[in-house]
């Protein structure tokens, strides 16, 4: 095919597509009695008691969610999320801590805080122990004794310790 001959048949295709859209509009020009041309009833806010209207009314459209469908769906996806929040909270709380619930003695606290004065009394105490023993040595004149003798001081009061801890 050469170019002239395209152009021919571009033209009559041209026409004819012209030809059928007068012919079309043409046709709609003139009155017609068809049942489709003419408007539909709708009844959005009245239920039509007579048959010869009830047989002109029309389904009512799909609705689809409003807005205030939607909220409320919001709105209880929050309280699901918010109620499987607690009650995780509440299956934390059942799970129970053994050493929580060990009884413990009333005086408990005040033994703690006892124990950091007592350990600077006690290194005192036995400081002092210690000195008299060498003092009495002294008075007796046996110095190595002394030294020996310390040591004994200690460790009976460590054996006291021991004992007053049981």
């Amino acid at each position: 095919m050469n170019l002239e001959e395209q152009a021919r048949q571009r033209k009559e295709r041209l026409a004819r597509l012209r030809n059928a859209k007068s012919n079309a509009a043409a046709s709609s020009d003139a009155p017609s009695d068809n049942a489709a041309d003419k408007p539909a009833l709708r009844f959005r806010n009245y239920d039509p008691i007579s048959e010869d209207l009830t047989k002109h009314k029309e389904a009512p459209p799909p609705v689809g969610p409003t807005a205030k469908d939607l909220v409320e769906t919001v709105e209880g996806q929050v309280e699901k999320f918010a109620h499987e929040a607690l009650e995780a909270e509440k299956q934390r709380s059942k799970e129970v801590d053994l050493v929580a619930l060990a009884p413990k003695k009333p005086n408990w606290d005040l033994k703690r805080d006892l124990e950091k004065k007592m350990e600077k009394l006690d290194r005192k105490t036995q400081s002092a122990i210690a000195d008299l023993i060498r003092e009495r040595l002294q008075k007796a004149g046996d110095v190595s004794e002394a030294a020996g003798a310390a040591d004994a001081a200690r460790a009976a009061a460590l054996d006291e310790d021991a004992m007053d801890e049981d």
